[in-house]
């Protein structure tokens, strides 16, 4: 995924998004930074039979971002 994949992606800082990773893993968090490659940092993340404090996720693997509201 490029930045310009995700318009407005600064409006999903600090929001809870859903992310879906190559393979169909899907990842639920609180966005708190991504760069140019759209990698992301999600703390406090959490997915089906997994919890973490925080992750970071490469660009490369997202297929999907989207915002939970």
């Amino acid at each position: 995924m490029k930045l310009s994949d995700i318009p407005n992606v600064e409006n999903f800082l600090d929001k809870k998004v859903k992310i879906e990773i190559t393979g169909g893993t899907v990842f639920i968090g609180t966005l708190k930074g991504y760069d140019g490659f759209v990698n992301v940092v999600l703390p406090n993340v959490t997915k089906p039979l997994y919890t973490d404090s925080q992750i970071v996720i490469k660009g490369k693997e997202i297929k999907s971002l989207d915002l939970i509201e």
